[in-house]
């Protein structure tokens, strides 16, 4: 008992590293991009960037799925290995070496106290499932939490340089945008972790099939994505948010409705309309974020805009694999007592079943037992399509709720000096 729950210890711990390493890059990233260009292609940039973030999900779970189904899934692991090793060697070759300003000193009491309500909130989201919500661990983590961002706040309130500015909360376009980011990533992210378990557990396609129905949705929401990029620079980006959610509405609903008879291809179908939503939400939701804080306060709006997302992503797959153990508890115990009172009936099934096995030649004893576990199976199938219905159905009614913040999400408008026509004459001249 004690090495699994080390190994398992030991996997969350890299798991922490990994995050830690990778937020800080997708947030300077993401800056460096708005600011080397003009704002009249900022939302062309930031299409761009979710296209080549869109070839993770594309190449990420064929070839990851095939790992596992024919090796191992520590293999998958791997995958990573090339790019970063290749990153970390253009890095330093194509970024601009550029003057730092005088900054402050870091607030190390903020940060510390934030990253321990941060982690203890994280952690008791995505453990509170599998060891149960009224753990005293669990318990504990959200106490914890909730203790230290008090005190987080109390000491950015009364810092001079805090390593938060709150101030930014102050602007009810920060607030509206990123509440509608938030919970469009709450139910995106969700959907990708139940569409893929779905795929496996309740339709039986293996890991490698299940990557290749969900290939063409991540190809889609790039290529897309650069245009809704563009659209966002020429026209109100509220139109195309609003779209988008819209979309990731209908995608939900439809994957609410799918049973065992349903085909790959409108699988297919319905991966590709909840992953084309994000194409016409992340572009433009982003920029009008990045345009609500002040020029000097970018990198921080940025950070936050990940922090709102990554809070999203914890606790839409929290409230999916919570969503799916309970209904799927609900529905087994529902078909149980069905077939109780139809007992008769399943009888006769039962018996159908073994004399067609017979007549193939196996004996009577082992057709029935297949005969069962062909029921059984059948039954458990039923009620796990049953439990995923009814968990796209709650997330589909959660993006009709963040429809509101996102009607009222909106970009202040921008200086006669920061227009594309300025930035075109300066270059000109």
């Amino acid at each position: 008992m004690l090495w699994p729950r080390l190994e398992s210890g030991i996997a969350h711990f890299f798991r922490v590293v990994q995050g830690l390493s990778a937020a800080p890059v997708q947030v300077t990233g993401l800056v460096i991009l708005y600011e080397a260009f003009p704002p009249g292609q900022r939302g062309l940039i930031l299409g761009l960037y979710l296209l080549a973030g869109s070839l993770g999900p594309t190449i990420g779970p064929t070839l990851g799925g095939y790992l596992v189904q024919e090796y191992s899934w520590r293999a998958m692991f791997y995958l990573s290995l090339p790019t970063a090793v290749l990153s970390l060697i253009l890095t330093p070759i194509v970024l601009p070496k550029l003057a730092k300003p005088p900054r402050p000193a870091i607030d190390a009491w903020g940060l510390v106290s934030m990253a321990i309500w941060v982690v203890a909130l994280l952690l008791a989201v995505s453990q509170g499932q599998r060891y149960g919500w009224d753990a005293t661990s669990i318990r504990s983590l959200f106490a914890i939490a909730g203790v230290f961002f008090v005190v987080f706040l109390l000491l950015e309130l009364l810092q001079q340089h805090p390593f938060v500015d709150l101030r930014l909360y102050g602007s009810g376009r920060f607030v509206v945008a990123s509440l509608a980011s938030l919970l469009f990533d709450a139910v995106f992210n969700s959907a990708n972790l139940l569409v893929a378990f779905m795929l496996q557990q309740a339709f039986l396609y293996t890991p490698l099939q299940a990557g290749l129905m969900m290939a063409p949705g991540a190809v889609v929401m790039g290529v897309v994505g650069v245009g809704a990029g563009r659209l966002a620079d020429l026209m109100n980006p509220r139109g195309l948010i609003v779209f988008g959610f819209v979309l990731q509405a209908l995608a939900m609903y439809y994957l609410a409705g799918t049973s065992l008879d349903t085909s790959v291809g409108w699988f297919t179908v319905c991966i590709i309309l909840y992953r084309l939503s994000l194409s016409f939400v992340q572009s433009p939701l982003t920029g009008i974020v990045l345009k609500s804080v002040p020029p000097e306060r970018l990198s921080m709006g940025s950070g936050l805009d990940g922090i709102h997302r990554g809070f999203g992503s914890a606790f839409g797959t929290a409230l999916g694999s919570m969503l799916v153990e309970r209904r799927l508890m609900a529905h087994a115990t529902a078909l149980g007592e069905a077939h109780e009172l139809l007992d008769s009936s399943v009888s006769e099934v039962t018996g159908a079943v073994t004399e067609t096995l017979m007549q193939a030649g196996i004996g009577r004893s082992e057709a029935r037992g297949q005969a069962l576990a062909a029921l059984g199976s059948y039954l458990r199938q039923t009620a796990q399509v049953a439990a995923y219905q009814d968990t796209f159905m709650v997330l589909c009614g959660i993006t009709l709720f963040a429809l509101v913040p996102a009607l009222f999400a909106r970009a202040p408008r921008e200086s006669i000096a920061d227009t594309p026509r300025e930035h075109g004459n300066q270059r000109s001249a």
